[in-house]
């Protein structure tokens, strides 16, 4: 919901889904508003999207297994939802045993550990004097970061 205290530019489609949005929540208070099962949303299935799509991944990312198996889920859910989610359930299995899945998870993973580092609870000792061995690029610029501490 916008801040009403700084509200942001009004444009068309931010007009048109607000409207929709307070409509809703209108609905929703005079109890009106019927609920929808997500199995009985209609999805237009819309060959010359997924085409491109598939173009693309093939293109950009021959080497990743998973990215092909999106878009295929996403083909998938068009149809009835049980199979949509079995091919969904099968394809994710199947993404974690190969091995650019694996890489991802790892790379996935990886990326959270960066942010845990032991030392940054440390308390700094003062520095009275320091000592480096070598004036070229990398002891000038230990050099600098010692100066500017």
């Amino acid at each position: 919901m916008p801040d009403p205290i700084v509200p942001p530019p009004i444009t068309p489609i931010l007009a048109t889904a607000r409207g929709i949005a307070l409509a809703a929540a209108d609905e929703v208070l005079a109890g009106t508003l019927a609920t929808r099962r997500t199995g009985e949303i209609e999805a237009i299935h819309d060959d010359a999207a997924l085409d491109a799509a598939r173009a693309l991944v093939a293109q950009k990312l021959p080497h990743i297994f998973c990215a092909g198996k999106l878009i295929e889920a996403v083909a998938m859910a068009t149809g009835p939802v049980e199979t949509g989610m079995q091919f969904e359930r099968d394809s994710f299995m199947a993404g974690l045993a190969h091995p650019s899945g694996r890489g991802m998870v790892h790379a996935f993973l990886a990326e959270r550990e960066v942010g845990k580092i032991p030392e940054a609870g440390a308390i700094p000792r003062a520095v009275a004097k320091i000592g480096v061995i070598g004036g070229g690029t990398m002891g000038s610029g230990i050099t600098t970061a010692a100066l500017m501490a």
